[in-house]
C-alpha cells in the first residue's frame, strides 16, 4: 500500500525544519523533460520547504507561508533543444534549463518570494561572469534576475516573485584582464589566488604601469571575493608581488593573461589545468 513516499527533509537555507507530511514523486515524463514533484500540505506550508531538482543541481526554497495553502510544486529539467531559438546569442548557456511551477495558482502570494540556488560546472563556467536568468514568455526573451554568484560554492543564488518560470545560468561577460592585484604571505612562491581561473592554471601577471616587469604564477587558491573587492583581479603571493612591484604599496594595477610557452595555445593551457 506504500503508494507514496513519506519523507522528512532538513531545510538547508534559509530555515531549518522537518517535513511532517509531504508526498514526493519522481518520474520521467517524456523525452523532453524530467520532473520532480512534491505536494505541500498545510503543516509544510507553515514550516517551509526546500525542493531539489531531479539532478540535485537546483534548490528551490519555499519560505514559511510563502504559499497560502496546499499545492503541488514541480521542478522540471527541459531539453534545451526545445528552446534553442530563444537562447540569446551574446550569452552562453552554462546549465540545463529548469522549470518550476506552483500548480495551484490560487495559493500564490505575490508579496512573498521563493529563493533559488543553482549549481554550475566550474570547469566550464570560470571564464564567465554568471547570472541567473528567467524566460519572459511575454517578451520572448531571457531576462536577468537579481542574483549573486557564490564562486567558492560554484552556485548562483536569486530570489523570484513568480509562481512559474523557466530558469538557467548564462555566462555574459569574459573574465577581467585588467584590474588591481593585492598580496598575501602564503608559501613564498610564484603562486596566487584567482576568482576566475581554476587551481593549476599558469598566468602571466604584468605591472600595468611598468610593462617590462612580469611574473608567471600558478593558481593555488580562490579569491579575492569580487562581491567585496569588485576591482580586484588577482591576489599574489608576496614573493610574486615583489618581483613586479613593491609590496609596501599594498596593491597595484596589473594585466593578467593565461601563460603558455612554445607552440601551445591559451586554450591548451586552460583545458590542461582542468585535469589537475
Amino acid at each position: 500500500m506504500a503508494r507514496y513516499l513519506l519523507i522528512a527533509i532538513l531545510i538547508i537555507f534559509p530555515i531549518n525544519c522537518t517535513l511532517a507530511a509531504s508526498m514526493l514523486s519522481f518520474a520521467r515524463v517524456n523525452d523532453y523533460e524530467i520532473i520532480e514533484s512534491v505536494f505541500l500540505d498545510e503543516p509544510t506550508v507553515v514550516k517551509g520547504y526546500t525542493l531539489n531538482s531531479p539532478d540535485e543541481k537546483l534548490k528551490l526554497g519555499i519560505l514559511p507561508e510563502a504559499v497560502m495553502g496546499p499545492t503541488r510544486i514541480d521542478i522540471k529539467i527541459l531539453d534545451p533543444d526545445i528552446m534553442i531559438d530563444s537562447l540569446p546569442e551574446e550569452h552562453t548557456l552554462l546549465t540545463p534549463i529548469y522549470l518550476f511551477d506552483v500548480i495551484n495558482k490560487d495559493v500564490y502570494d505575490n508579496s512573498k518570494y521563493y529563493w533559488f540556488e543553482l549549481e554550475y560546472d566550474p570547469g566550464l563556467a570560470y571564464l564567465y561572469d554568471k547570472g541567473l536568468y528567467f524566460y519572459n514568455g511575454v517578451s520572448g526573451k531571457w531576462e536577468p534576475l537579481p542574483s549573486k554568484d557564490i564562486q567558492w560554492r560554484h552556485t548562483v543564488r536569486a530570489l523570484i516573485h513568480l509562481p512559474y518560470a523557466r530558469l538557467a545560468i548564462f555566462g555574459h561577460h569574459p573574465i577581467m584582464e585588467e584590474g588591481i592585484a593585492s598580496w598575501y604571505q602564503y608559501k613564498e612562491c610564484d603562486c596566487a589566488a584567482s576568482p576566475d581561473y581554476p587551481k593549476g592554471t599558469q598566468l602571466l601577471v604584468t605591472n600595468a604601469k611598468d610593462t617590462s616587469r612580469s611574473v608567471v604564477v600558478t593558481i593555488n587558491d580562490w579569491g579575492p571575493d569580487r562581491s567585496v573587492f569588485p576591482d580586484r583581479i588577482i591576489d599574489l603571493d608576496v614573493t610574486a608581488f615583489d618581483k613586479i612591484g613593491d609590496y609596501r604599496t599594498g596593491t597595484m594595477p596589473v594585466i593578467v593573461e593565461p601563460y603558455y610557452a612554445g607552440t601551445s595555445t591559451t586554450t591548451d593551457v586552460i583545458l590542461t589545468s582542468q585535469d589537475d
